[in-house]
């Protein structure tokens, strides 16, 4: 498969959300919202409305299709982020993508 069967996206809206839940933490995201298609190589196999979505405070991203659910689970092993943060993450990414998060 080339690069050109892989990918091909527009750029439909990007955001900026931080989260501050109270426990003296500040959480950030950058979402970039593409539509088109993305091959993301896993079982998803190509995504056509998604969102990429940059962590501030470790610098990782992930492609998340618009809308999903957004487990805690999910956040810590994707994004690595630690258990006792991955509820507030999880609910700031779901804000993002306009989705939901929970602990399922």
């Amino acid at each position: 498969m080339s690069l050109n069967e892989t990918m091909s996206l527009d750029v439909v809206e990007a955001v900026h959300l931080a989260s501050e839940p109270g426990n003296g933490t500040r959480y950030e995201a950058i979402g970039v919202r593409v539509h088109g298609r993305l091959y993301t190589g896993g079982p998803l196999g190509a995504i056509t409305d998604g969102w990429l979505v940059t962590l501030s405070h470790n610098c990782r991203s992930y492609l998340f299709g618009h809308g999903n659910y957004v487990a805690d689970w999910y956040v810590t092993e994707k994004m690595g982020v630690r258990e006792a943060d991955a509820p507030h993450v999880a609910r700031l990414i779901a804000r993002v993508i306009g989705g939901e998060a929970g602990r399922g």
